[in-house]
């Protein structure tokens, strides 16, 4: 966690308060889902991260695998 700026519980923290506000949801251990439809696209080409995870093809799913999760 500290290659991306912050230790474990600040990302923790930030975790919880999305889960909180209703924008993402943790269906698994290491994996967050947005629980609004196409706003993962938008994150993706808001901030240029590359995606490595499920839907590759022509449909990009609410699901960010890589991200923190705790």
């Amino acid at each position: 966690m500290a290659a991306l700026g912050r230790s474990t519980p600040q990302w923790g923290t930030i975790r919880r308060a999305l889960i909180d506000k209703g924008l993402i949801e943790a269906p698994g251990y290491g994996v967050l889902q947005f629980t609004m439809p196409t706003f993962a696209q938008f994150v993706l080409d808001v901030t240029g991260i590359e995606h490595h995870g499920p839907g590759r093809g022509s449909a990009l799913p609410n699901v960010l695998p890589g991200l923190p999760a705790a």
